[in-house]
């Protein structure tokens, strides 16, 4: 009972980390997305294997300073590097790697690594 009970606390929450990322599995459809909201993309490189892009999926993205971020500035979108056709122009030696990317494509930053809340959000403030 209790190992069910875990795996629906896993799948949870999960599955509400999962819900910030408005394109999943195509670049394609993103930039799409990108280009009729108006917005630049805000891009994640993860697998499911990954402790650190679980962490960051489960823990940082569920707080609701970030998801209010990530939802009112960026089309956000997650592509998994053992599963989905990744762009050629975005390389990475990592994982996760968030880029952030114009609405035509051109990458504009890229941070690597799990973090904190805190760490995360500062990494977009322009006077660091």
């Amino acid at each position: 009972m209790k190992k069910l009970l875990l795996m629906v606390i896993i799948f949870t929450t999960t599955t509400f980390a999962n819900n910030i990322f408005l394109v999943k599995h195509d670049y394609n459809k993103t930039l799409t997305k990108a280009k009729k909201l108006n917005k630049p993309i805000f891009l994640m490189y993860s697998t499911t294997t990954c402790p650190e892009c679980n962490y960051m999926k489960q823990v940082v993205f569920t707080q609701k300073r970030v998801k209010t971020f990530l939802k009112q500035n960026f089309v956000t979108a997650m592509l998994d590097i053992k599963r989905d056709k990744l762009p050629k122009e975005l390389k990475y030696i990592g994982i996760p790697t968030f880029f952030i990317i114009s609405k035509d494509g051109r990458e504009l930053g890229k941070l690597i690594g799990g973090m904190s809340a805190d760490k995360f959000l500062n990494a977009f403030k322009k006077d660091k």
